[in-house]
């Protein structure tokens, strides 16, 4: 048996996911000298020309980057889920727990840095995916193509090619319309009243972040379980670790990201993720004094 990379979903009228199905082995072996085969090709010519320069000149900061970047490859090529997130969770033992504050512990420096940037990207995806497939089943509709080119224009930014941007406060003001154009009932239709509910004040959507939140330290207190049984010798639920998963991929993302911004920028690793600590705890507190 092979677990297959794709996605297909049914709602309203039609069909959306992606161009099939395909063998996540094989994409992961394929020849990566054919330069249009190879991701880092493209993703080359949007790093800075400086952080370049730095690493050839062996740099320590931009050298760990590297390094702590093919980690990370490497650990995603993994085929034991176990290992993975044994190997993940080294990630973050040896890059954020040493200066971290408050906590020596890997699941402790976690809940302190990420879980706030957590909740408001995974309420930001709530909103974008409300958006999105909102003016999508609109543009299914023949008699609705006025309705979907004004929805269209002002939720969906296209800055270049193929690519698209979903304008999140314009979903938020947009979404008590645009569910009135989707089909009562349908996943899109819950999904905008749920962005309607929601932000409808500054309290509401405290809330919801605070739901997420909670979301995150479920999560997070289900990977610590996993990883210790593991490292003790014990096996490892299987139907909980792909649980957790995409959220240690997720951290170990945000982990990754702010190395690299801190090796462009020289700024302190810690620093700049208590910064961005700071900053969403302040917007948390005005959005729930706000009515």
């Amino acid at each position: 048996w092979v677990l297959m990379d794709g996605a297909a979903a049914h709602a309203g009228s039609g069909w959306f996911g992606t161009m099939g199905f395909g063998d996540a082995r094989e994409r992961a072996s394929r020849d990566a000298g054919n330069p249009l085969l190879d991701p880092v090709a493209d993703t080359l010519a949007d790093v800075e020309d400086e952080l370049l320069q730095r690493l050839a000149d062996g740099e320590a900061t931009v050298s760990a980057l590297l390094a702590d970047t093919r980690w990370c490859r490497a650990v995603a090529r993994v085929p034991d889920p176990e290992h993975r997130v044994a190997l993940v969770v080294a990630l973050f033992e040896r890059v954020l727990v040493p200066s971290a504050v408050g906590s020596d512990k890997w699941y402790g420096a976690c809940a302190r840095y990420f879980e706030l940037l957590f909740a408001f990207d995974d309420v930001e995806a709530q909103i974008r995916d409300a958006g999105e497939y909102g003016v999508h089943t609109v543009s299914r509709d023949p008699a609705a193509r006025d309705d979907f080119l004004r929805f269209d224009r002002a939720i969906i930014e296209h800055p270049r090619g193929l690519s698209f941007r979903v304008r999140l406060d314009e979903v938020i003001r947009l979404a008590p319309t645009l569910r009135q154009h989707v089909p009562a009932g349908s996943v899109e239709e819950r999904m905008l009243a749920e962005v309607e509910q929601k932000t409808n004040d500054g309290p509401a959507l405290a809330a919801w972040l605070g739901a997420s939140r909670t979301r995150f330290a479920r999560l997070l207190a289900r990977a610590k379980r996993q990883r210790n049984a593991v490292s003790h010798g014990t096996r490892a639920v299987p139907g909980v670790l792909a649980t957790v998963e995409p959220m240690l991929d997720y951290l170990a993302g945000r982990l990754i990201g702010a190395v690299h911004y801190c090796a462009v920028e020289q700024r302190d690793l810690i620093a700049e993720l208590e910064r961005w600590r700071l900053v969403r705890l302040q917007k948390l507190d005005a959005l729930a004094d706000r009515v």
